[in-house]
């Protein structure tokens, strides 16, 4: 899992640590985030933490679950953690 450092390292300023919350439809693999991530992404379901390029993807401010082994159902806990 990466480490996200408390603020920056060095005349770039602080980074700031968000966390989106989703409640998901059966099946959904598309979730919009309010800003585009500057670093890495942490994706978990039910607080289960997944992994980047084998379970999900991230474009842009898109993130596409690819996890076919699990499918996303209405009632699980979707929650995206990165910095921006």
């Amino acid at each position: 899992m990466p480490f996200f450092p408390p603020g920056g390292t060095g005349g770039g300023g602080a980074n700031a640590l968000q966390n989106e919350q989703f409640i998901p439809v059966d099946d959904q693999t598309v979730f919009n985030l309010a800003s585009v991530p500057t670093s890495a992404v942490i994706f978990t379901v039910n607080g289960v933490a997944y992994e980047d390029t084998v379970d999900f993807t991230v474009v842009g401010n898109v993130v596409t679950w690819l996890d076919t082994d699990f499918q996303i159902k209405a009632g699980d806990a979707v929650q995206v953690y990165y910095l921006v």
